[in-house]
């Protein structure tokens, strides 16, 4: 119960701080890049909630266990590419985002990979058809779930470029953008994914009614996430990036909102006691 009360309060602060620091930015009361306090907690907040729900939907040591993998793995790569330029292209970071793990990534960028990469899990777990297990499933939930999290960079990485939190030092074909960055970002993704799996070891079936309502606010902390890049970009006039991830971010939101509502009400009618047990990734 006390897990399930911080999950929403996390969730609604997420909310009103994404709503009004968007809106802060269109009304010009807000300026990006914004002061250090206020970058802490739009990154903390997504990053709590992400870690709340995923310890209450999975188990603590699962939950535990896709952060440190995401947060390990994305500083990891992260590093290595600031370094070599062999993962996202040729890039570094300002001080804009706050302190650097060796000077060279802030120490907010590996939260903000799980903030991304766990909801975006929840997504491609319920849309992997529920007949496909073992090896095939988890390479599909890995692979989905990788392109669920690069699709919000597609509006994430303009913004963040023209806010001066980091340089490329090329101009690519994707508004300014190298596409490897964002081969990068689905091969980071999808490692993790990948890893974490094959570290459970398990079969993931279809997730029954019994926790649609858990996963619907996992696929809502995307949402607000994805939506908010977009919201800075257009207000930002990067039209051109904002419409891209809008086409990318949209199919899966609805698709996902689609599947869970669409497993509650077979279940309604098969289970109307609701005698189906919650699924546990």
């Amino acid at each position: 119960m006390v897990g399930h009360l911080a999950m929403i309060f996390l969730l609604e602060c997420y909310a009103i701080l994404f709503a009004g620091t968007v809106l802060g930015v269109c009304l010009g009361y807000l300026v990006v890049p914004f002061r250090w306090p206020l970058t802490l907690m739009l990154v903390l907040l997504p990053f709590g909630f992400a870690l709340v729900h995923a310890c209450r939907s999975m188990g603590y040591r699962r939950g535990l266990l896709l952060m440190s993998l995401a947060v390990a793995a994305s500083l990891l790569t992260e590093s290595v590419g600031v370094l070599t330029a062999a993962v996202f292209g040729p890039y570094h970071y300002t001080p804009v985002l706050g302190p650097r793990f060796l000077g060279l990534v802030p120490y907010t960028v590996p939260m903000v990979w799980f903030a991304l990469v766990y909801p975006s899990y929840v997504v491609a777990e319920w849309l992997v058809p529920v007949g496909w297990v073992g090896r095939r499933r988890r390479l599909a939930v890995a692979g989905l779930g990788a392109t669920v999290v690069t699709a919000v960079d597609m509006a994430l990485d303009p913004v963040m470029v023209e806010a001066g939190a980091w340089v490329w030092q090329v101009h690519g074909a994707f508004f300014g953008i190298p596409l490897q960055n964002y081969v990068g970002w689905w091969l980071t993704a999808f490692a993790i994914l990948g890893l974490y799996q094959w570290s459970c070891a398990i079969r993931l079936p279809q997730p029954p009614a019994g926790s649609a309502a858990l996963a619907r606010l996992a696929l809502f902390s995307y949402g607000l996430f994805a939506f908010g890049a977009v919201g800075t970009a257009l207000h930002m006039k990067l039209a051109g990036p904002a419409l891209a991830a809008m086409l990318a971010i949209g199919p899966w939101v609805t698709a996902g909102l689609w599947s869970m509502r669409r497993t509650r009400q077979v279940a309604q009618v098969v289970t109307p006691a609701g005698s189906l047990t919650k699924h546990s990734a």
